[in-house]
């Protein structure tokens, strides 16, 4: 921290200085500057420095005692004649100035000689940032800054520090949190209005673990410096029914919170639910009744993968069974396909899977038990006849899927292949269970296939085929000299074109946007030659020999007649 040496003595501007109540204001402060007087890292007084005298180069230093403003007051009047008719900031009415001089006592002397740590603000700033980082992080109550233990632990370190820095009470830190909300707003708010570019929603329901609905907002634009952003805008709770007359009314309030007109509103980008649906019928209409809701409309692909996804697994396909009625060679070929997944879900492995977890999971004992075998539990017969542990997944526990997360599926089978082993020991020991009613029932158990999980190889590889293919069609977008349908907005920027997309797109998913690979030179004789890609290595003992499909190929799975 810079100072400043006055007559051989450091000094430090004091507001520079972390203070917990803050000065009141005096009518001295515009004819000076108060000064901290600092040895080391201590303050020893609080001072006032004259600009009056300053300018002529002459030093008129006044000591503020307890905050008092006589004696530069005093000097203001008799020296530069300013301030005749302000009245000190401890005079009172009832008592004359010599009296009350009279009045400072030996105690206030003393008071006055106690000198503190010099704390700079910055410091304090970015205490109070850690701290309220840490609180909203890790999810701590507010009331944990009061705990005798968490202030004693910090104490250890620099009790004076934590004297000085850390609250109390839980309210200073819920006061502080708010503060903060509102400064972040303000600032978001601000780089809205700077923008001159479309601002396009993403949103969505979530319900919490204490069963509140909670309606995710947030927005992707381009800021001033031509930068993609998205940003949270509300996570407001939605009561009521969440169909999409509930759900318009409070995107419009939060769009209106955030000042952002029908003008600047871009796309809607949501999953494929009926009131999601609604929600930007409803919008659309009551700001831009000239558009139509479907030019403003993106279907999320992330969503509709996932319901493919599912579907293949374990769904029925009703609704979209019933849609067909009236094309019968389509749903007769749709209704083979079902017929087949049926038949085959039973005996393949994902099935299998899903309920082994399931069952494991059920039970707390089983639980117990299977974590023994996953951490190398074994007792000398097993080891006989298992082999001893070589695996190190003494942490790891089946998973479940759900339903309403995506991807969970594929997590769930990812760590069942990892944690493979123990599975095969544990379902061998407890298909063999003394007591019958614990046997793991047999439409649980894995075979050897499953086992090896060949099927979720093929599942893998197709995924790597999948995303090849969306990487094609990216490039294929881009490249395209198409222009959106919609709005035009002013500035440079007027035209939205195709070619933008991408980097759009790359900033709704929060990633950098896709590049056209450059076009090299033909390669020299003497160039390293290009590696084969293929499959992760934690995947390759899982790679089979599938037919009509070479080893390790990820190719798309052959189409049903």
């Amino acid at each position: 921290m810079s100072k400043i040496k006055i007559q051989r003595q450091d000094y430090v501007p004091t507001e520079w200085l972390h203070r917990k109540k803050r000065g009141r204001k005096s009518p001295i402060d515009p004819y000076g500057r108060r000064l901290t007087k600092v040895v080391g890292n201590r303050e020893k007084g609080d001072f006032w420095l004259c600009n009056q005298c300053d300018n002529k180069k002459e030093i008129s230093l006044y000591a503020l005692v307890n905050g008092g403003t006589s004696g530069a007051l005093r000097h203001l009047r008799k020296d530069h004649h300013l301030l005749a008719g302000e009245v000190d900031s401890e005079t009172t009415e009832s008592e004359p100035p010599r009296r009350r001089q009279r009045q400072r006592t030996v105690l206030d002397l003393q008071k006055q000689a106690v000198d503190r740590l010099a704390i700079p603000k910055s410091k304090a700033e970015l205490f109070k940032d850690l701290l309220l980082h840490w609180i909203v992080d890790a999810d701590i109550a507010f009331s944990a800054v009061e705990h005798p233990d968490f202030r004693k632990l910090l104490g250890l370190l620099n009790e004076e520090l934590v004297d000085e820095l850390l609250p109390r009470s839980g309210v200073t830190i819920r006061s502080w949190l708010e503060a903060e909300y509102r400064s972040q707003k303000e600032l978001l708010r601000s780089k809205l209005a700077a923008s001159l570019y479309k601002k396009h929603l993403t949103f969505d329901l979530w319900t919490s673990p204490q069963e509140y609905a909670l309606l995710g907002v947030t927005v992707h634009f381009t800021d001033a410096l031509k930068r993609p952003q998205t940003s949270l805008l509300a996570l407001r709770r939605l009561r009521g029914a969440h169909s999409g007359e509930d759900i318009g009314p409070a995107l419009r309030e939060v769009l209106s919170e955030y000042e952002i007109s029908a003008d600047e509103l871009g796309y809607f980008t949501c999953d494929n639910a009926d009131a999601n649906d609604s929600a930007v019928n409803e919008i659309i209409a009551a700001l831009l009744p000239d558009v139509q809701p479907q030019e403003r409309r993106i279907r999320c692909t992330n969503h509709i993968y996932n319901l493919g996804a599912t579907s293949y697994l374990e769904g029925k396909l009703k609704d979209v069974l019933k849609s067909l009625e009236s094309q019968p060679a389509e749903q007769a070929a749709l209704r083979m396909i079902l017929d087949f997944l049926e038949e085959w879900r039973p005996t393949g492995a994902f099935v299998r899977i899903h309920n082994l977890q399931g069952w494991v999971r059920r039970s707390s004992q089983r639980r117990e038990g299977f974590l023994q075998y996953a951490q190398g539990k074994l007792s000398e017969e097993e080891v006989d006849e298992f082999g001893e542990v070589l695996w190190e997944v003494s942490q790891l526990m089946l998973l479940q899927d759900n339903d309403t997360r995506w991807n969970s599926f594929f997590t769930a089978v990812e760590r069942a292949f990892r944690l493979k082993d123990p599975i095969e020991i544990y379902t061998t020991i407890m298909s063999r269970h003394a007591d019958k009613t614990k046997r793991i029932p047999e439409e649980y158990l894995l075979s050897q296939d499953d086992c090896r999980v060949p099927r979720f190889a093929e599942a893998a590889a197709s995924l790597f085929y999948l995303v090849d293919h969306l990487r094609k069609q990216l490039a294929e977008y881009s490249d395209s000299d198409r222009i959106f349908p919609g709005p035009e907005i002013e500035g440079p920027e007027r035209e939205i074109r195709v070619g933008d997309a991408p980097l759009r797109f790359a900033a709704a998913q929060g990633s950098s946007p896709p590049s056209s690979p450059p076009v090299s030179p033909p390669a020299a004789q003497s160039q390293r030659p290009q590696r084969n890609v293929g499959l992760p290595h934690k995947y390759r003992d899982s790679v089979i020999d599938l037919p009509g499909r070479p080893v390790g190929s990820i190719n798309p799975p052959v189409e049903l007649e």
